[in-house]
């Protein structure tokens, strides 16, 4: 069984050309569009008749970070970092659609940026271990322009995978779709660990996957979904 593109579930909405016409042409790679857009979405919710909730402390201690240090990751920060995935007595720190939890994290160490590791690519198993599955270097072209320094700047890079084999017997086709969801899940626990632990880290959304695709030993029947950048601020 073979997967598409993650990208093709959405094109039914690039035939809708008169809701096209009335978006903004470039916004992705424009910082004015972007930050002028994304201040438009934060207030879509700013209701003329409000019934104003209780005032509360909320910590704002989550950030993206789009430039990191040349220190290397020490392995314990690493273990750290990484510990919000590990499997405990058969429960985990996360919730998964129907408990399967089928997100493959495999780690990318770059050469000289993480104690005790090698460069090249690293599985992550639950119970806290982690396997070198191949060498090779990730060339900072595998990236889109305005996330090349990011990556260029990180210690290590995480690619996350769903493997439907793990999903789909389950709930067939809607398992891509929460696949997704858990990845979303697991980011977010991830974004907090980092934070916690001294770390900072930048989620990419897409990157040119099919140019490392031939490094390593990559599964066929496991999709690429997003990566995540990670090292000291």
């Amino acid at each position: 069984m073979a997967i598409k593109n993650i990208h093709e579930i959405f094109d039914a909405f690039d035939d809708d050309a008169e809701r096209l016409d009335s978006w903004e042409d470039g916004i992705m790679f424009d910082p004015v569009k972007t930050e002028n857009f994304a201040a438009k979405s934060i207030k879509r919710h700013e209701f003329i008749d409000e019934i104003k909730l209780p005032d509360c402390d909320v910590a704002l201690n989550r950030q993206s970070t789009r430039g990191f240090s040349q220190e290397k990751i020490t392995f314990e920060d690493l273990s750290k970092f990484l510990s919000v995935l590990k499997c405990v007595d058969s429960k985990f720190s996360y919730p998964s659609a129907g408990g399967l939890y089928p997100i493959d994290v495999i780690l990318y160490a770059k050469e000289g940026r993480v104690e005790n590791l090698e460069e090249g690519f690293y599985a992550y198993s639950s119970n806290h271990y982690i396997q070198k599955i191949g060498d090779g270097h990730v060339p900072k072209t595998a990236h889109f322009f305005n996330n090349r320094e990011i990556f260029h700047s990180s210690a290590f890079s995480i690619f996350f995978f769903y493997d439907y084999n793990w999903s789909m017997p389950k709930y067939g086709g809607m398992g891509y779709f929460y696949g997704i969801l858990d990845a979303g899940i697991i980011l977010e626990a991830l974004t907090n660990s980092a934070e916690e632990n001294g770390l900072g880290s930048c989620i990419i959304g897409d990157m040119k996957f099919s140019s490392i695709k031939d490094i390593a030993d990559w599964n066929n029947e496991k999709v690429y979904l997003c990566a995540m950048e990670v090292g000291y601020k």
